[in-house]
């Protein structure tokens, strides 16, 4: 029969364990993600400011406007088609 010692150690090492795999986590975020996405913020504002911020502002107004015609469905026939 297990004592609570050996339970508690357990628990302790998987405690520990949760933080190590967090630690991993960030690290790879940090040779990964985060210098991609902090390249593509760059490479955003650079598109920005060579296009004019107006003009992209009118793309983006166009672009969230409803559109007239309903969009296609892209399940034909499945049951939630109307």
């Amino acid at each position: 029969m297990p004592n609570i010692l050996d339970w508690m150690v357990q628990a302790a090492e998987w405690f520990v364990g949760l933080f190590q795999k967090g630690a991993e986590t960030f690290l790879s975020w940090m040779t990964g993600i985060v210098p991609l996405v902090l390249m593509l913020l760059i490479a955003m504002n650079a598109l920005i400011a060579l296009i004019g911020e107006e003009r992209i502002n009118r793309i983006a107004a166009k672009a969230g406007q409803e559109c007239d015609q309903p969009l296609p469905d892209p399940c034909p026939g499945s049951a939630h088609s109307s």
